[in-house]
């Protein structure tokens, strides 16, 4: 029973923890296609079509600077739908200290195994 317990607590966790990322990688997405939009505004043969991505707000509103320079790159992981609905840089954001903890180890675990 205890252990029942502890599985459905840690499935609802992870669950949120998923919709979580997905709903953060949707608005990173929809913040990435704006400044994209902003980015390429004076661009002729793509304005019409950068406009659509945009839904409800103007195209001039990004306020995020490193979204907006990500943009101007063009190839960028926000512009690709992933198979799971969200990617590491969602996890980072979400999870800041477990991920930097996970990132350690696994540098760790590549100097043993290179070193063994």
């Amino acid at each position: 029973d205890v252990i029942s317990s502890a599985l459905l607590g840690t499935r609802s966790c992870l669950q949120r923890a998923i919709l979580d990322a997905r709903a953060l990688h949707r608005s990173m997405k929809e913040r990435w296609h704006q400044a994209r939009a902003a980015a390429m505004m004076h661009d002729s043969c793509s304005v019409k079509e950068n406009m659509k991505k945009t839904t409800g707000a103007t195209a001039t509103s990004t306020g995020d600077s490193e979204l907006s320079f990500r943009a101007l790159g063009g190839l960028d992981p926000l512009r690709f739908d992933t198979p799971c609905g969200f990617g590491i840089e969602q996890l980072q954001t979400l999870f800041p200290e477990e991920m930097s903890a996970y990132q350690r180890w696994k540098k760790m675990h590549k100097a043993y195994v290179e070193n063994s």
